[in-house]
Order: structure tokens, then C-alpha cells, then sequence
């Protein structure tokens, strides 16, 4: 105390030891504040904030009767879609394509399970298969979403367009809203 003023840390001390309780309190209040921030930091791993663990591997997509660059433009608008969903983490394509080439021994094998169990390692939860074939009028196209734990397709979407990018993106669109029907994630979690 300097000339019967008091310094505010004088006045916090103060305040902090003024009941008989404080010197339990505080010590409380700091370890509550610690268990809060680390509970904070685990949140995105727990089933309240499912967000960052819906990893999405785009599988390989069949184009019977389809020409290439329409298999490409509907690829690259599925990718582009997927990568969209904001609750989704598209997983990078040269990433997964490693995996299988050190795994099988080919890039992109034809069969969904065979691929899921190769990939199993890098955590993938949802897989989608494509199919896209020309109509007379446009394209039809067909999704799939599977569930690599389980190894069971969750749901198939089917739609038309006239152009393959943006029956691609759509059906990516479909995707994220499909994933998030209660009845879908009960099953995509349950063990």
C-alpha cells in the first residue's frame, strides 16, 4: 500500500481471499475452466459433432454406352459436389489411389468391398459408387453409398440430366442431404 492507496493487485488479492472458502474456490474454478477447454478440444471426435469424422471416398465411376469425357465431366462433377458438403471430408483422390495400388495392385478396382478393405487404413467411413449411362434425352446416372465399417450400402440415388456435370453435382447434393437422415446416420452408426 503506497500513501493508504491501494494497487489493484492489492484490491484482486483482496477480493479473492475476502471469504474463508477461497482458497478452495479458486483452485476449483481454474481446474473447472481446464476440464471445459479440454473438453472443448475433444468435441469434434464425439457423437455430438459428427462433422469432421464423415470422411467420403468418391469410388470408381462406370459409364456403360457413355462416352470418356462424359464419365470425366460427371466424375469431376460428383468430386466437386462432394467436396461441397461442408459436413463431408472428401478424401484426396492420389491418396486413396496409393492405397490401392499398394494394397491390390491396381488404382481403382471394380468391386466396392474389395476397395473398402484396402482403404479400411486411412479411415474412410462413406464410399459412393457411380454409374452413369446415356439416355436418348441427356443421362441417368446411379449412387451409391456405402458404409465401410459395415460393408452395406446405406442408400442408392438415381437421377437425370441432360448434361453429366451437373447430374454429377446434384446427385452430390442428394448425397449430403441422404447422409443426414436420422435414419441413415443410426445406421451408418451403429457397431
Amino acid at each position: 500500500m503506497e500513501n493508504g492507496r491501494r494497487t489493484a493487485r492489492e484490491k484482486l488479492l483482496a477480493l479473492a481471499f475476502a471469504e474463508r472458502g477461497a482458497v478452495l474456490w479458486i483452485p476449483s474454478l481454474l481446474l473447472a475452466a481446464a476440464a471445459v477447454l479440454f473438453a472443448i478440444r475433444l468435441a469434434p471426435g464425439t457423437p455430438f459433432n459428427q462433422s469432421r469424422d464423415l470422411r467420403v471416398a468418391l469410388g470408381p465411376v462406370q459409364a456403360s454406352g457413355a462416352t470418356a469425357a462424359a464419365r470425366r465431366e460427371f466424375e469431376t462433377g460428383l468430386r466437386q459436389g462432394l467436396a461441397a458438403q461442408r459436413e463431408l471430408v472428401l478424401m484426396d483422390p492420389e491418396l486413396v489411389r496409393a492405397r490401392l495400388r499398394a494394397t491390390l495392385g491396381t488404382p481403382a478396382p471394380p468391386e466396392p468391398l474389395a476397395w473398402m478393405r484396402s482403404t479400411r487404413a486411412l479411415n474412410v467411413r462413406f464410399y459412393v459408387t457411380g454409374a452413369l449411362e446415356p439416355r436418348p434425352v441427356g443421362f441417368a446416372a446411379r449412387v451409391q453409398v456405402w458404409n465401410v465399417a459395415s460393408e452395406r450400402t446405406l442408400c442408392t440415388l438415381d437421377a437425370t440430366a441432360a448434361a453429366p456435370e451437373a447430374l454429377g453435382r446434384s446427385l452430390a447434393d442428394s448425397v449430403g442431404v441422404a447422409l443426414f437422415r436420422p435414419g441413415i446416420m443410426t445406421a451408418a452408426t451403429r457397431p
